[in-house]
């Protein structure tokens, strides 16, 4: 995922004054308000009414990076190292986003959704963080582990992917580590506890793959056209609606031809 890779290398953070009062999404100004981003100029959060009265309180986001037209509308987004929101995605109300997330272009993300839930250890007495707690490895010999069975590297500290185009449900968990493949659907109130292959529609606690999308030759000639490193302008020139149409005018295009989107980030960083 040749989109994935570039933006993870530019994975960078910015410092910029926690006060700040307004900045810039591309080419439309936003407001950060107890954690929201909206275009500057929209009526802002209706949750609050400090919000529609003008008085804002910026939310603690540390290493936040989004793309132009990302969009977060959680309450109280919780980021500890690097968290990056694509071109055109969005987060709903009342869900959370921790640490070590890459989120791609054009997601689509319900309310009540926790991406990277927080995951503790329980090789200890308690799984209560606190007692004394980390990883297996720390606390017991070789021969303890084996006993125990128990395997090393018990939390991973992995990163959390929703490649381009994911659909997840309102309510649903994607757990710390998980790769969540392109063009993917995540039923409402499903628990991800395992890669999601692209273009796959998964459902259930634990998440089951219910079937694919579409046929295995229209996956790999969505996947092989990296539609959304295309700028909007070209997208929305072809027939979306009808993916057949849609592929056939982009594998059509001439390299001269193609306009790839050239997203301004904007860091918010600590």
């Amino acid at each position: 995922m040749g989109f994935v890779n570039s933006c993870v290398v530019h994975f960078i953070r910015k410092k910029i004054d926690e006060k700040f009062t307004n900045a810039v999404i591309g080419q439309q100004g936003s407001t950060v308000c107890r954690g929201h981003t909206r275009p500057f100029g929209q009526a802002g959060c209706q949750e609050h009414k400090r919000c529609r009265t003008g008085e804002r309180e910026f939310a603690p986001l540390r290493s936040f990076l989004f793309e132009q037209s990302a969009r977060m509308e959680s309450s109280a987004p919780i980021s500890q190292h690097s968290v990056f929101i694509g071109a055109q995605s969005y987060m709903n109300d009342s869900g959370i986003v921790r640490d070590r997330v890459f989120i791609g272009r054009y997601c689509s993300i319900g309310r009540r959704v926790s991406i990277a839930a927080g995951a503790h250890y329980m090789t200890g007495v308690s799984t209560n963080p606190a007692p004394a707690q980390g990883p297996a490895e720390a606390f017991y010999s070789a021969d303890e582990m084996e006993a125990l069975e128990f395997s090393a590297a018990s939390r991973g500290d992995a990163p959390t992917i929703l490649q381009a185009d994911v659909w997840v449900g309102d309510g649903a968990v994607v757990m710390p580590g998980v790769v969540v493949g392109a063009g993917a659907v995540i039923g409402a109130n499903a628990v991800v506890t395992k890669d999601v292959a692209p273009y796959s529609i998964v459902a259930g606690s634990p998440a089951r793959h219910i079937r694919f999308r579409f046929p295995e030759r229209v996956r790999e000639r969505l996947l092989q056209s990296q539609w959304w490193d295309l700028s909007l302008e070209t997208l929305k020139a072809f027939q979306s609606g009808n993916v057949l149409s849609f592929l056939d005018e982009v594998e059509a295009l001439n390299t001269s031809e193609m306009h790839f989107a050239d997203c301004p980030t904007l860091a918010i960083g600590t």
